[in-house]
């Protein structure tokens, strides 16, 4: 049975600009499970994403912050806490929000 050792909430934003909860589950053995709650109000997996900038800004850096971590880690340290399958989701995210919200994009 896996052991956990570590758990973080976050709340983000859904497709609809309503806050929903994000979990960063982390395992004994390094793994990082990331999970998040939608409110059962989707119909479907291609919605477009609404958010307000303020909160658009706070989630790409937010992204911007866990994927530079993730890289250090990686690349650094010869180890990793996510698999690639999550950091790719979080780098589709980023580039998601930064098509929607070009004034946020920087040179990093």
């Amino acid at each position: 049975m896996p052991k956990i050792v570590g758990l973080e909430g976050n709340v983000i934003t859904d497709s609809r600009g309503d806050d929903t909860v994000e979990v960063l589950l982390r395992l004994k053995s390094g793994a990082v499970i990331i999970a998040s709650v939608p409110q059962g109000k989707s119909v479907g997996t291609h919605e477009a994403v609404s958010l307000p900038a303020r909160e658009a800004k706070e989630r790409i850096e937010k992204l911007k912050e866990l994927i530079n971590h993730h890289r250090y880690l990686y690349h650094v340290k010869d180890r990793q806490e996510i698999s690639d399958s999550a950091l790719d989701s979080l780098k589709h995210e980023l580039f998601q929000l930064e098509g929607q919200f070009p004034e946020f994009i920087t040179k990093d």
